[in-house]
This record gives C-alpha cells, sequence and structure tokens, in this order.
C-alpha cells in the first residue's frame, strides 16, 4: 500500500525466479486444472532455512488448533521449522473477531484466518494489516467444509440457507 491505496506490478514486470534446490519442477502453472497434472515439488529440505541473525519470539493466533487449516502450522512447529529459522512461535487459540484488533495494535504478530467477513471489514475499518499466505490448499477428498442438516425434501446439492442458523468457530456475528 502507499499514500493508502492499493499499488500492483503489471503481470510483465513479476519474475519468478527459483530459489536453491526448486527449480523447474517447483511450479504449477495455475492454469493447468488437469487432475492428474504433475504437483509442483522441491528437493526435500529446499529452500535451506535462512537463520535470522537474533532469535525472535512470535505470536501467532488461530481460532483453534484441531482445525486441518492449522494443519500447516502444527506441522511447522512439530518439525522444527520455524526454530531453523531462529523464530520462536507460540501459538494463541482465539476466535478472529477477538484476535484482529489485537494484530492491528501489534499485541500478536500474526492471525492464521481466512479472509472471513470480520476480516474484511477491519481492513475496511482502517486496520493496517495485510493478507500474506493462503492457510489451506485442502486435498480435494477432504472433508472439509460447510455441513448443512437436510431438511424433508432437500438434497445436498440443493440447500435453501435462508431462515437457517449457522454457527461458526469465529465467533458472534453481527
Amino acid at each position: 500500500m502507499v499514500n493508502g491505496t492499493h499499488q500492483s506490478v503489471p503481470h510483465s514486470a513479476r519474475k519468478v525466479r527459483p530459489v536453491e534446490g526448486c527449480g523447474a519442477g517447483s511450479w504449477t502453472d495455475p492454469a493447468d486444472l488437469a487432475s492428474d497434472r504433475t504437483p509442483a515439488r522441491c528437493r526435500p529440505g529446499s529452500p535451506p532455512a535462512q537463520r535470522l541473525p537474533q532469535r525472535r519470539e512470535l505470536t501467532i493466533a488461530t481460532g483453534t488448533l484441531g482445525a486441518e487449516y492449522v494443519a500447516p502450522l502444527r506441522v511447522a512447529l512439530d518439525k522444527g521449522g520455524f526454530a531453523k529459522e531462529g523464530l520462536d512461535v507460540r501459538l494463541k487459540v482465539l476466535p478472529t473477531p477477538e484476535a484482529l484488533p489485537l494484530l492491528a495494535k501489534g499485541e500478536v504478530d500474526a492471525l492464521w484466518a481466512a479472509p472471513e467477513a470480520v476480516v474484511m471489514n477491519g481492513i475496511r475499518g482502517g486496520f493496517a494489516i495485510r493478507w500474506v499466505a493462503g492457510n489451506l490448499s485442502p486435498d480435494p477428498k477432504s472433508k472439509s467444509g460447510l455441513w448443512v442438516r437436510l431438511k424433508d425434501g432437500e438434497t445436498a446439492t440443493a440447500v435453501r440457507m435462508a431462515d437457517r442458523k449457522l454457527g461458526t468457530m469465529i465467533g458472534k456475528g453481527p
């Protein structure tokens, strides 16, 4: 963001540069939607860790520790990925509506959440935050998603949500 406006770099100016241990096979064309395409891969351990000169403590807020979308964080902690970079990461369980103001004030360092309405409202309301990475690319066989009890006459392909109560783990809505 520059002077309060979003700046974008023209696509022609963007360069994708492979990092050490990653080459031609480490990128998948997003336009290739074939179910049998070869996924992008780097050599194990690549790119190598770039340890910070001084250890840094980080607190990352997340709505839960048990959901599928938190797996990348949990694996990175369990496998020592953050420690190899010189980061001492602590996960703090907080609903997004509670964590977002703390992020904006600098009381937590990062928020692991989807681009939910509360996040978009915070950005529109002036919170100086930026979405830097997606938090989940579920397996096609994943059962993650919105589950709805079918009423008489409904099918899984035709569910009306009007006049239904919807609960989420992010906390109270408006």
